[in-house]
């Protein structure tokens, strides 16, 4: 009986952690850049409407980024931006897997849009100029710089365009 749970839970934990963007233990650089107010409020997408993300400063460098789920679930996030090639990067630090996923950014203003664009999960099996060390930042930042632009460098499957809903008080 308890084999048959576990081969009925195989699928539903695949299917969990298929949708897992790229996890490393550091991130693309140091926090540096300093906020944008353009990214506070909240956060929400057509294409992953199971989350929310309401985001806030810590201090002029970093960000608290909450994901609210459909469930009622919470999970909070420590963010910061890198710019690399004069793209937007950003390194959301789990609090509870002690890892950072990696995304890009493409930020529309104007729009109150961002598009995010996670990292694909299989990198260092897609490229093999992936650095070895996992952790070396400059080395992570000098891969980001040379393949950024390969569509293989997304999970495109992941991407989504989310909208502000509601600037939650903050002002540009």
């Amino acid at each position: 009986m308890k084999r048959y749970l576990q081969l009925a839970l195989l699928p539903v934990v695949s299917m969990l952690l298929f949708g897992c963007p790229y996890q490393s233990k550091i991130p693309l650089s140091n926090p540096g850049e300093k906020i944008d107010r353009n990214l506070l409020g909240r956060w929400e997408s057509e294409d992953e409407v199971y989350n929310s993300y309401t985001i806030s400063p810590i201090n002029q460098y970093e960000y608290r980024i909450v994901q609210r789920t459909t469930d009622g679930n919470i999970r909070n996030y420590t963010g910061f931006i890198s710019s690399i090639r004069g793209a937007t990067f950003l390194n959301a630090y789990s609090d509870s897997t002690k890892t950072y996923y990696l995304y890009r950014l493409k930020i529309d203003t104007a729009a109150n849009e961002v598009k995010l664009m996670p990292f694909a999960k299989d990198l260092p099996e897609r490229f093999k100029d992936f650095p070895a060390k996992a952790t070396d930042t400059q080395a992570l930042n000098n891969f980001v710089w040379r393949s950024m632009n390969l569509r293989d460098f997304y999970d495109g499957e992941e991407q989504a365009l989310y909208k502000r809903v509601n600037r939650n008080g903050y002002s540009n």
